[in-house]
């Protein structure tokens, strides 16, 4: 496993917040109070999206509801996900690490541990029962604190016309070339290739796809 720069959890020189340790990919404890903090409003925005109603009408349009769906959520997160409305249940950690283009489309039931950053590109399409993963656990003893063990974030990217089927599991760290598909139920554990179709668990290179 790849380890960050800094092996080192406690800075002797300057000391840096968790969440900054977070954010500049060095090991960082989870339970840190800036950090529950955060997590604990993400949940609540979460909950209140995810149990949101919106009945039909011919007085609301559809753009209007997404619009109070999202408005749950942090400008950032606005910004990102624009009036395209993903649909319920989606799960954010953070809800703030989050680039995405407002021409992507995302599935029921997502979940994005964005303590790493995830960036989608263009046109992306992501299915339902989606998880992505950008948190690694520290594989040294030293690192243990009181029994807890510190992780590292390691971000996301998905370029552009990607097609991110039902159920896949993407794992911290990958890059996901511009227009490959990622079939339904793939755990992919390496960057895959630009223009390629993969399945399995490992995911694999089944084959090509026309350049778009």
């Amino acid at each position: 496993m790849a380890q960050p720069t800094d092996m080192r959890v406690e800075s002797s020189k300057q000391r840096h917040t968790q969440k900054e340790e977070m954010i500049q990919g060095g090991y960082f404890y989870q339970y840190d109070q800036e950090l529950s903090s955060e997590r604990d409003r993400a949940a609540t925005a979460c909950w209140r999206f995810n149990t949101l109603t919106c009945p039909p009408t011919n007085d609301v349009s559809i753009v209007e509801r997404g619009r109070l769906q999202l408005s749950h959520f942090s400008p950032q997160i606005l910004a990102v996900l624009g009036f395209k409305s993903p649909r319920r249940h989606l799960l954010l950690v953070h809800t703030a690490t989050i680039l995405a283009s407002a021409t992507m489309s995302i599935g029921r039931a997502c979940a994005m541990d964005d303590a790493g950053k995830i960036q989608v590109g263009d046109s992306c399409v992501i299915g339902p029962n989606v998880s992505m993963y950008t948190v690694e656990a520290s594989t040294d003893v030293k690192h243990l604190r009181d029994g807890r063990r510190p992780q590292v974030a390691k971000g996301i990217t998905i370029h552009s016309d990607c097609w991110i089927d039902g159920s896949v599991v993407i794992t911290p760290g990958r890059v996901i070339g511009k227009g490959s598909i990622i079939s339904t139920g793939s755990v992919v554990t390496q960057d895959v290739p630009l223009f390629t179709v993969v399945v399995g668990d490992p995911a694999r290179v089944l084959c090509g796809v026309a350049s778009l």
